[in-house]
């Protein structure tokens, strides 16, 4: 089975799929991009907020929490907590979820296919205080959606707000997905359907483009013949699933959706794209690439990121102090605990140095006076006398 878009993290047990191609990119390559970036910045922390799945469309949002998930544990990063929203959540709902993550992280994996919800979020999070740079807020995106350089816009009163907001964001989608070639082999999709066989005008007159996984189609289409070509040229069946599936692995090509790499189980090895809202900046742009295809360094930034903390530095994923404050209390303590004692020693020694000098000498002039040779001064008389023509001498004499 070649397939365009077969996503679910399930499938990459290739135990039981031991015969499914996926070029549309699996979202346990989006988990393993999101490795490689927390290690860049070395983060080993996330919270993941996510939107419920409740029907079989959207599903994008369950699908790549579930892969980060996996992933993470799987490459000792805490997933301190994982929290499931509902579609349309309520102003008083995000204040709690917000509360949580408060408490829980700093790097927030942060996923619902409804924009609306997550402009909200970040527009809560910026009235709780949450938007002073300490806070990272990571969005998936497979595909680039069409507003992905001004995600905040909605024409409306809050519209610079929620721009502040987005500069705590980082986008990150498939590269080369909203390139140009890509942009044109939409276009030209409906001028290719209204000719023979299909005479299908109807994209055309409701000024429809290609889907957005048209591209995928392509160059899955595209794939199977390349490995149908091998297969026949090498006298080989073509309908031995094994075979193929064997010359599809490992396979390498340019294709509409760029540089195409399928790794030893068939599976797509795609590069990602990190979008950022620099200061001063209109709209979002490029600063980072996680290049999955590559076997060296993957991950490559493109342009400084100006970080919004204090210092400037890349945010931590625990705070100095912890999330309640308790370590810089049990520091305080700690200082305590050995200072105290010490200034106690040192005073003590100060006090003690004096008192026994003062001691020793109270102690020795008690023992002189014990002394019965001792003369007092008043005792003592003093006179002048020649002995024998010499020079007189003081003469000491006793009464």
């Amino acid at each position: 089975m070649f397939s365009q878009a077969s996503s679910d993290p399930s499938l990459a047990d290739k135990s039981v799929y031991k015969t499914l191609i996926r070029l549309g990119p699996p979202f346990n390559r989006l988990g393993q991009a999101l490795v490689e970036i927390f290690g860049h910045f070395n983060w080993k922390r996330a919270v993941i907020v996510s939107r419920r799945k409740t029907d079989n469309k959207k599903v994008f949002c369950d699908y790549s929490s579930r892969a980060a998930d996996v992933i993470f544990r799987a490459n000792n990063i805490t997933v301190a907590e994982w929290m499931i929203i509902d579609d349309g959540i309520t102003d008083a709902k995000i204040d709690e979820m917000l509360e949580r993550v408060y408490q829980r992280g700093r790097i927030v994996i942060l996923c619902s296919e409804n924009k609306d919800d997550t402009r909200r979020i970040l527009l809560r999070g910026k009235e709780a205080g949450m938007m002073d740079g300490s806070f990272v807020f990571w969005m998936p995106d497979h595909l680039p959606p069409d507003n992905v350089e001004k995600p905040w816009l909605r024409g409306d009163s809050s519209d610079a707000d929620a721009k502040l907001t987005f500069r705590n964001v980082f986008q990150i989608t498939v590269a080369e997905m909203a390139g140009p070639e890509v942009e044109s082999f939409r276009d030209l999709i409906p001028l290719k359907m209204a000719e023979s066989p299909w005479f299908y005008n109807t994209s055309i007159e409701n000024r429809k483009r290609g889907s957005e996984y048209s591209p995928f189609l392509h160059d899955v289409v595209y794939l199977y013949l390349l490995t149908l070509n091998e297969t026949l040229a090498e006298g080989l069946d073509h309908r031995n699933g094994t075979a193929i599936v064997q010359k599809a692995r490992n396979k390498t090509f340019r294709g509409v959706t760029g540089n195409v790499k399928l790794d030893l189980n068939g599976d797509r090895e795609p590069d990602y794209w990190v979008w950022h809202l620099e200061p001063d900046a209109e709209k979002f742009a490029v600063v980072m690439e996680a290049r999955m295809t590559s076997s060296t360094k993957k991950i490559y930034v493109t342009s400084d990121i100006k970080w919004s903390t204090f210092d400037g530095l890349v945010p931590v994923d625990v705070p100095i102090c912890g999330f309640t404050g308790d370590l810089c209390i049990k520091k305080t303590s700690y200082i305590i605990t050995i200072v105290v004692p010490v200034v106690m020693v040192i005073s003590f020694v100060i006090l003690l140095v004096p008192s026994v000098i003062v001691y020793r000498r109270i102690k020795f002039e008690r023992e002189v006076e014990k002394m019965t040779w001792k003369i007092e001064s008043h005792e003592i008389k003093l006179s002048e006398a020649r002995c024998f023509g010499s020079i007189g001498q003081v003469i000491h004499y006793l009464q």
